[in-house]
């Protein structure tokens, strides 16, 4: 059922999305040009009851998953509109008459129009935040936009919608908004990255079946998974929906089989340590032709790590290998007679002795010998066998990414700068939300005796964190140089000072590190920033 979002407010949902409710105001504003009337408009917020609306809707299909509220009270709308060819967006205060959510006064929604004209507004984008969305607010409703004309089963009309106004009047707009549930985020017809700006990764399941014989099959199922450690956390999937159930068929003459199931996931908190759980999986065995009637008992307590799913990745970062889970009878199977009890935060799934929190190659093959982080290295080189093009290179040996000697005699060795060689004139910017730039070294601000021109050797993202800005700095494969220690500069100030600086070391092509610089004072604006390189040329046989 859903939460509302206070108690003691019954919100009912209204008959019709939007309606405009104008009088004519005589004394409504004169701005300076006397051909224009200055017209103020207020955004009313309804909250659509979805629990009635799908007791009345039953022939829709959109209300497998109804989004739960917080039980936040609602405090900035951050409202997006267009007209004449512009497009705004501004933040403005929630305020409440004891019945309705409606926002505040603001300069920013007051609309030029001519007198004794119209002007038609766009309403492009309605989310209500808890507090400040730059800061600490959380986003609980969310107005839907139509992207795929789905949203007949949750409002009456969804966002984009147009709505003219007067002159001399003060129209007040109706907006039907939804709980914000982030499980739903793609059905609210908004990009994923603009509700929840994490970066995501792909986790693929594969899951087969065995029987006490110790015969496989591929195995038909569906998954719960949470964002946390337990299923107290975010639920993610849910099992009753499409995209959380493995995809099964028949070639014909009892070849049956099992496309893998594939998620996308998030990285870890920022608290967490690599090897600590974040992810929580339930899993809910079906019974098929493929496998016959077999024990759909949900099993409970698979976990996942940021190192398990990181692993699982290719060089290119969005594609990925398979996560496979053995469940049944047999010996390391996840249930019946084979399991070690239920254990499945701490069992070892592939059998190399390195339990499954810090398992970084999570399918080893039977038999295999493995490092301490269960990966196959017979050279030692750190390059996993999987990935190895040069085995049995001598012990000590300085090997590229493909596991292959590197020839290190004589390289050529210095600094080189990203941003500007003088923190002063430094590399100034407004910073409104992630984004990417090039690392380009230049000649003139680099000791490299064979830097001759400018060269991108990799990208730096920023993005916004409370306080101040992350930096994640990245090495490109392919690029010529290793990075042996780099030196982060930020200030806020132009000329300066009091800088934060951190310092780290060893920076391969492929690898990428994340650094948190926090400003004292730092609003968003004004970040001028400097990384130095000590890098060395890398010359490959």
């Amino acid at each position: 059922m859903m939460k509302f979002i206070n108690k003691y407010i019954a919100l009912i949902a209204l008959g019709a999305m939007m309606f405009t409710s104008c009088s004519k105001d005589e004394s409504s504003e004169v701005v300076d040009d006397a051909e224009l009337q200055a017209v103020e408009i207020t955004f009313g917020a309804s909250l659509n009851d979805l629990v009635n609306r799908a007791a009345q809707s039953l022939s829709k299909d959109h209300f497998n998953t109804i989004p739960d509220c917080s039980e936040a009270a609602p405090a900035v709308a951050r409202i997006e509109y267009s007209y004449g060819g512009s497009s705004y967006q501004t933040d403005v205060a929630i305020l409440n008459d004891g019945d309705d959510y409606f926002t505040d006064y603001s300069e920013d929604l007051k609309i030029l129009v001519p007198n004794n004209g119209q002007v038609t507004i766009s309403l492009d984008g309605f989310m209500v935040y808890d507090g400040d969305p730059d800061t600490t607010g959380n986003l609980i409703w969310v107005a839907p936009k139509e992207s795929d004309g789905s949203f007949d089963g949750y409002v009456d009309q969804a966002l984009p919608f147009d709505f003219t106004v007067e002159d001399g009047t003060k129209p007040y707009i109706e907006v039907e908004v939804l709980c914000f549930d982030r499980r739903m985020v793609n059905e609210y017809g908004y990009v994923f990255f603009d509700i929840l700006p994490e970066v995501i990764y792909p986790l693929c399941l594969f899951v087969n079946y065995c029987d006490e014989d110790g015969r496989h099959y591929v195995a038909d199922y569906s998954i719960d998974l949470y964002f946390g450690e337990d299923a107290s956390g975010i639920q993610l999937y849910d099992h009753n929906e499409s995209s959380a159930m493995a995809t099964t068929g028949d070639y014909g003459s009892g070849q049956y089989y099992a496309d893998p199931l594939c998620l996308v996931v998030s990285g870890p908190p920022a608290n967490l340590g690599d090897n600590e759980p974040y992810l929580y999986m339930v899993l809910y065995p079906q019974d098929w032709d493929g496998t016959g009637d077999i024990d759909n008992s949900p099993i409970q307590g698979i976990t996942l790590s940021w190192n398990m799913v990181k692993s699982l990745l290719n060089g290119d970062g969005t594609t990925n290998e398979y996560y496979h889970l053995l469940i049944g009878e047999c010996e390391g199977a996840l249930t019946g007679d084979g399991s070690d009890g239920g254990d499945t935060g701490n069992n070892d799934l592939d059998g190399d002795g390195v339990t499954n929190d810090i398992d970084q190659c999570a399918n080893t093959p039977a038999g295999a010998v493995v490092n301490a982080v269960g990966c196959p290295d017979s050279d030692g080189d750190e390059v996993f066998d999987n990935k190895d093009l040069c085995p049995g290179t001598p012990t000590g040996t300085t090997v590229d990414e493909d596991g292959c000697p590197v020839d290190i005699g004589g390289p050529d060795c210095g600094t080189a700068t990203w941003g500007r060689e003088d923190l002063i004139e430094g590399f100034g910017l407004v910073l409104p939300a992630d984004f990417t730039l090039p690392i380009r070294i230049f000649a003139e601000a680099s000791t490299l005796d064979d830097l001759n021109e400018d060269l991108e050797i990799g990208s730096i993202q920023l993005s916004p964190v409370e306080g101040g800005v992350a930096v994640a700095i990245n090495l490109e494969q392919g690029s010529p140089y290793e990075v042996n220690s780099f030196t982060i500069s930020a200030s806020i100030n132009a000329d300066g000072s009091n800088p934060v600086v951190i310092s780290g070391t060893e920076l391969n092509p492929g690898e990428t590190v994340n650094e948190n610089l926090i400003l004292t004072g730092y609003t968003g604006t004004n970040l001028y920033l400097k990384v130095e390189f000590d890098i060395c040329e890398v010359s490959v046989n």
